[in-house]
Order: C-alpha cells, then sequence, then structure tokens
C-alpha cells in the first residue's frame, strides 16, 4: 500500500500534468480529430471538455469544503459546450425533443454582468435565459439537489433543462 502522498508533492503532480497536456494541445491543430471517450473529437473539442471536467470537479471540491466558487469568463466554454451537447443529453435521456435542439436559443449572463453570452438562433421562440453559472450547473449536473434559477421559455426550453448534459 502507497503512502498517501503530501499536499506539495500532489499541487506539483497536478501542476506537471497540466504542463504536459497543454504541450500536448500546442502540438495538434484545433481541427485535427483525437480519440476520447471511445471516439473522435476536434482537439479544440476536446480542450473544451477537459475545462468542462476540471470546472465541475471543482465545484465537487469546493463543496466538500463549503468554501463558495468564484465563477469566470472561462465559463463561456462550458456554457457553448452545454448548448452544442443537447443533441447527446435528449439521446442518452431516450427523450424525443418537440424540435431540433439546434434550434434552442441560450442567452446567458456572463459571470461579471458584463456580457449576454448567446447560442443558438435569436429567433427562436424556445430560450433559455439566467446566469452563465446557473446554466454551466445545470449542463454539469452540479445544483446540489435545488430547482434551476433558469427562465425556460416553451417545451423545448423546459424540456432541454432536463436532459442537458455537457459530459459523455
Amino acid at each position: 500500500m502507497r503512502e498517501p502522498i503530501g499536499r506539495e508533492e500532489l499541487l506539483a503532480s497536478w501542476r506537471d500534468a497540466r504542463e504536459s497536456a497543454l504541450a500536448a494541445f500546442a502540438d495538434v491543430d484545433d481541427r485535427d480529430r483525437v480519440p476520447w471517450g471511445g471516439r473522435r473529437m476536434t482537439a479544440r473539442s476536446l480542450a473544451t471538455a477537459r475545462i468542462m471536467e476540471t470546472w465541475a470537479h471543482g465545484l465537487d471540491c469546493f463543496a466538500a469544503f463549503d468554501v463558495p466558487p468564484v465563477d469566470t469568463a472561462r465559463l463561456r466554454h462550458v456554457a457553448w459546450l452545454g448548448w452544442k451537447t443537447l443533441p447527446h443529453g435528449f439521446a442518452i435521456a431516450g427523450v424525443v425533443p418537440v424540435a431540433p435542439p439546434t434550434s434552442l436559443h441560450v442567452e446567458l449572463v456572463s459571470p461579471d454582468s458584463t456580457a449576454l453570452w448567446s447560442y443558438g438562433p435569436p429567433s427562436s421562440p424556445d430560450v433559455i435565459r439566467g446566469q452563465a453559472g446557473e446554466w454551466c450547473r445545470v449542463v454539469t449536473h452540479r445544483l446540489r439537489c435545488r430547482a434551476p434559477q433558469l427562465e425556460a421559455q416553451g417545451e423545448l426550453a423546459q424540456q432541454s433543462i432536463s436532459v442537458a448534459r455537457a459530459f459523455l
């Protein structure tokens, strides 16, 4: 049985892994397809998915120590991924959407309230509105047993909140 690793050693290990990942991503074009999760995806999508995973599991760590997390503008990657993966969410849930998931419009206020992030057609009758951090918590299933604080206008929007998932 291994001895538990100390805090400093663990942090150094994480930083080394981060540098290795950055170096690996630097060697590929954003559009190159790379293996992940039993399929192939673009390097850009893989990087975005890793940002999402790191952020979501970071929320778990904050919750474990009862420390409030601080959302930043980097969440735009997670927010976009949450919208982009809606077809996957419907498929995994076994729910037939009332309209194509790509027709949903998602309109989010950035964490610092200085920008509006929009995904999907602005003319859509189906709209989800709210804080970016809230949407990101919905798509990563990190609401901590509470209802989403998002406005869902239209049946597709309501369906989307219940099936959204930005992960495999």
